[in-house]
């Protein structure tokens, strides 16, 4: 009797090994995969993504070749230089002045915020309040210390001013807002947090009548030892009346009263003038008047009070009464 051949299932013998195979190769490929997402998070956790700086006022912001320095930020109702007084288009609007000072880095001669601008290569500068509402800079034609269009040589300085139209809805809050500077495809902000705690500690001290005896007034001093407190404090240097070249080619007088008032009068070069009047607070070397202007005091003494303005600093000499 003969056997009849038995056969293998050569099929399967065969796809057995591939399938071990391509078994292996896929869990090696899914080990690899998880072996580099766990070394990219463990790179993102160890290196994050640096914050982006916010500037605070007086703090220099370098930004494509330019370097920009807020030196002082505040609400006002109007713009006034020698000739012209500037308010807003609208009656329900208000400006926010921010005083700045600007530096052209460039190796030619370049345009601030100039009025036709090219994206990646001019100047952006923009008031956000309450972090989404944004204000370009108004244009105030034939106001001297607009900064709107200003030409700089190169390394050339110069200090002036930017004053946004925003609704009055939105506040005089300056804790606010912030302004945002753009260049070059780069950008930077400034917080004007500092601006809005002078203004309310300002506000809170003229609001409070004063109980403090001259020996118990409150003084501060700055870097060359000079003395400065609240108008209603014996420590008051600048109590009198001070006299001197003013800016725009003009000629001031000021006088300053221990109960916080003051009184100004500007003499221009055409025989026109203009008085101001109102209140005044002292914190630290500032001298900030109700009317929106802040000066530096860079010294007081010897019959001469020197101030330190957007357009430079004046000396004024004290006033026989």
């Amino acid at each position: 009797m003969k056997l009849r051949p038995q056969y293998r299932d050569t099929v399967n013998c065969h796809s057995l090994p591939k399938v071990i195979v391509l078994v292996t190769i896929f869990l090696l490929a899914a080990a690899l995969l998880s072996s580099c997402n766990e070394n990219e998070k463990e790179k993102s956790q160890k290196d994050p993504k640096p914050k982006e700086k916010i500037y605070k006022i007086g703090e220099v912001v370098s930004l494509n070749d330019w370097e920009f320095t807020i030196e002082s930020a505040a609400v006002v109702p109007s713009a006034e230089d020698q000739f012209m007084t500037y308010t807003p288009d609208e009656d329900t609007d208000q400006f926010l002045a921010a005083f700045i000072t600007i530096k052209n880095n460039f190796s030619e001669k370049r345009i601030f915020v100039p009025p036709i601008v090219q994206e990646n290569q001019d100047t952006f500068v923009t008031l956000i309040c309450k972090q989404k509402y944004k204000y370009s800079p108004t244009l105030l034609l034939g106001y001297q210390e607009d900064l709107n269009n200003a030409t700089l040589e190169p390394l050339s300085t110069k200090t002036g001013a930017l004053h946004f139209s925003y609704p009055k809805e939105l506040g005089d809050d300056t804790s606010d807002m912030s302004i945002e500077f753009k260049s070059g495809g780069k950008s930077a902000i400034v917080n004007l947090q500092q601006s809005a705690d002078v203004a309310k500690a300002a506000k809170k001290e003229s609001s409070q009548p004063t109980t403090e005896t001259p020996s118990q007034s409150s003084s501060e001093t700055d870097s060359n030892g000079h003395g400065y407190c609240e108008p209603t404090s014996e420590g008051n240097k600048i109590v009198g009346m001070w006299a001197g070249d003013w800016m725009s080619n003009s000629r001031i007088e000021f006088d300053f009263l221990k109960n916080g008032e003051f009184y100004c009068s500007i003499y221009y070069e055409d025989n026109d003038s203009k008085s101001i009047e109102g209140q005044y607070w002292l914190r630290g070397d500032q001298l900030e008047l109700d009317t929106g202007e802040i000066y530096t005091i860079k010294s007081v003494g010897n019959g001469v009070l020197k101030l330190k303005t957007y357009d430079g600093t004046f000396s004024l000499d004290r006033m026989a009464v």
